[in-house]
């Protein structure tokens, strides 16, 4: 009786992952000549003609944009849709190397080619992750590369001896990675780095440490190197970030009205209440109005002494408000399936339905079903069933098989809570599930594996 049960549940979630992937196939082949409407996307086709880029824009994706382009000359085939298959494509390999590192190191033997690329399939069919592999953004191959990644740590770590591949593939996936995001080589070079602490308080080799320390050092080089000569800082007239230009976007907004009246006279009278309170109403208007508008005043340098005052008023007088906003965008980062339900339901704020609608111009009521059953079912029913599994496999009868699925699967947990903290900390726009990707693989991961593990015949010593 038992065993039916599993067989049951079984059957039933692999119906509603196929129903999932039909989803995606059909949104794929009806969109795979539309461009979405994202703002960030005509930024990117305008560099690669120019490849006049700023301190926010990298080169490689401009670049892979213009060979896209050159390719559409030869083949008459429209580069955006070029584009779309490959970022497809990429995605697709990158977790099916993963579901084949699972699925090694647990010895799942009857986890055969059809199975893995079956996972990998739904993974790809995550709906913000299909969204964002037909767009003309990094974010997709900026999650591809984070895959292999995390992949790649713990290829190293099960190593059973030094291989120079596994290092070469670690050392191109992160150097993609920072040439695609700015941002990414502090938050995955901090990864790696607490890898290697990680490494060495288990004793593993010196030459694993080392060579994956000296990957962050000559990546963080080259990604230095080739920014330098391929950027230029202000090009675009966009404010520097900086540390106190971080205090202004995070702490002061949406609270500068608020706390108007305790400001130095110097700042009120550089700042008048009513441009305040229209700073406070979006946080675009953080860079793009009052941040320049405040430097062209008084200057950079005394500007950003009067972000830092400002933001020490607003601690003084709200700080357990800005620890709170904090915690909750962190939180909405951090678990993205269920943070975009409760936001297509209107209870709390982020930026999902902008994103929505600019995936939503050729079908709207194909994006809305497919987006609402994966909302309701992965990041609500089937997420508070895997946590109640989760506790009662790990603490309650201490299942062996979950605990080895654990160990593979809290990296991509780390790397998630890594990026949820950079970006709540140094951001005070309301969580984005664009950049959090890796959120939905993730909780994606630890559900099929709550749901599967128990069902395997795993082995709990696999090496590489």
């Amino acid at each position: 009786m038992k065993n039916t049960i599993k067989i049951v549940l079984r059957i039933q979630l692999y119906i509603i992952m196929t129903i999932q992937i039909l989803f995606s196939c059909i949104w794929m082949v009806c969109n795979v000549n539309v461009i979405p409407l994202f703002g960030d996307s005509h930024e990117y086709i305008r560099l690669s003609q120019t490849f006049e880029l700023d301190e926010y824009r990298t080169i490689l994706y401009p670049l892979i944009l213009r060979v896209a382009m050159k390719l559409q000359s030869w083949t008459h085939i429209p580069y955006h849709s070029i584009v779309f298959v490959g970022q497809t494509l990429l995605c697709f390999f990158c977790m099916y190397y993963v579901v084949h590192t699972f699925a090694k190191l647990l010895q799942l033997e009857q986890f055969g080619i059809v199975k893995k690329a079956f996972i990998s399939f739904y993974l790809i069919s995550i709906p913000m992750i299909t969204f964002m592999n037909f767009a003309i953004l990094p974010d997709s191959i900026a999650l591809s590369m984070l895959c292999l990644i995390v992949a790649q740590c713990i290829r190293i770590f099960r190593a059973e001896t030094f291989r120079w591949q596994e290092i070469v593939c670690l050392f191109f996936a992160f150097l993609a990675e920072a040439l695609i995001r700015a941002d990414r080589v502090y938050s995955c070079g901090l990864f790696i780095l607490i890898f290697c602490v990680i490494m060495l308080v288990k004793k593993k080799g010196r030459v694993f440490v080392l060579s994956s320390a000296i990957t962050v050092l000559v990546v963080g080089m080259i990604s230095f190197c080739v920014n330098s000569a391929t950027q230029k800082p202000g090009f675009y007239n966009r404010v520097s970030t900086s540390a106190a230009f971080v205090l202004l976007d995070r702490v002061v907004w949406p609270n500068m009205a608020a706390n108007y009246d305790d400001y130095s006279d110097e700042i009120r009278e550089n700042i008048s209440l009513e441009e305040a309170q229209h700073f406070d109403e979006h946080n675009n208007n953080v860079m793009y109005y009052l941040a320049p508008l405040l430097e062209e005043r008084v200057g950079h340098a005394r500007a950003e002494e009067m972000y830092k005052e400002m933001a020490g008023v607003v601690l003084r007088n709200q700080g357990g408000k800005v620890l709170y906003d904090i915690t909750d965008d962190f939180l909405g980062f951090l678990f993205a399936p269920t943070t975009a339900y409760l936001s297509y339901h209107g209870k709390v704020e982020t930026n999902n339905g902008w994103n929505l609608h600019c995936c939503s111009s050729k079908t709207p009521k194909l994006v809305d079903q497919y987006v609402r059953s994966y909302n309701l079912l992965f990041g609500v029913v089937l997420f508070i069933c895997a946590i109640i599994m989760f506790l009662y496999r790990s603490f309650i009868i201490k299942d062996e098989k979950h605990r080895a699925f654990i160990g593979l699967w809290a990296p991509f947990l780390a790397m998630t809570v890594i990026i949820s903290l950079w970006f709540s900390l140094g951001d005070g726009a309301p969580p984005n599930d664009r950049y959090v990707l890796i959120g939905h693989m993730t909780w994606a991961m630890f559900i099929l594996g709550m749901f599967g593990v128990s069902q395997s015949n795993i082995k709990t010593k696999g090496k590489i």
